[in-house]
This record gives structure tokens, C-alpha cells and sequence, in this order.
């Protein structure tokens, strides 16, 4: 499920980089961990 939330993200950004710059802003403190958790389960 936060894969397909993940990729939806990244579709919806013109560039990764922008999604991640997107992401620090939303969870400042989190983004660290809410970019690795799909890819360890």
C-alpha cells in the first residue's frame, strides 16, 4: 500500500528529486523513514 502511494508520488512530480524535495517539507523530521520503509517489509 505505501509502495502504491510511493509511486503515485513519484508519477505525479516531474522530476524525483522534486518529490523528494516535496517530502522533506511534508515530514521534515520522517522522510528518512518513510522512503526506506517500503523497500524493507
Amino acid at each position: 500500500m505505501i509502495f502504491t502511494f510511493m509511486a503515485i508520488g513519484l508519477i505525479a512530480h516531474k522530476t524525483p528529486i522534486q518529490y523528494v524535495i516535496s517530502m522533506k517539507r511534508s515530514c521534515s523530521n520522517m522522510s528518512g523513514i518513510v522512503f526506506q520503509y517500503p523497500f524493507v517489509t
